[in-house]
């Protein structure tokens, strides 16, 4: 999840998510950070075709939580949100290649 500063150039904040469905626990914050550095988490899942979906206020949410720590679950319905919106798009992607 990002957060995109008032320019076109550079994002203010960006959050990395894991998640393993296996695992049965709740996704946890996997990179995070402001500035520069959440240019580089963005450029980082660029690389690796990991999609990248813009969402200002749950950003700054989950900016608030430390690395490798799960969400709460007043925060379960906007990720499982997302999460879902990322398997479409990868899905999307797939079938494309």
């Amino acid at each position: 999840m990002t957060k995109r500063t008032g320019s076109s150039n550079g994002y203010k904040i960006a959050v990395s998510l894991a998640y393993d469905e296996a695992a049965e626990a709740a996704p946890s914050v996997a990179a995070k950070g402001t500035g520069l550095m959440a240019d580089e988490v963005v450029r980082i899942a660029q690389r690796f075709n990991v999609p990248v979906i813009e969402k200002d206020d749950l950003a700054r949410s989950l900016d608030a939580l430390e690395v490798d720590q799960r969400i709460p679950p007043s925060l379960f319905e906007a990720v499982a949100i997302v999460l879902n919106q990322l398997k479409k798009k990868i899905a999307s992607i797939a079938r494309a290649n």
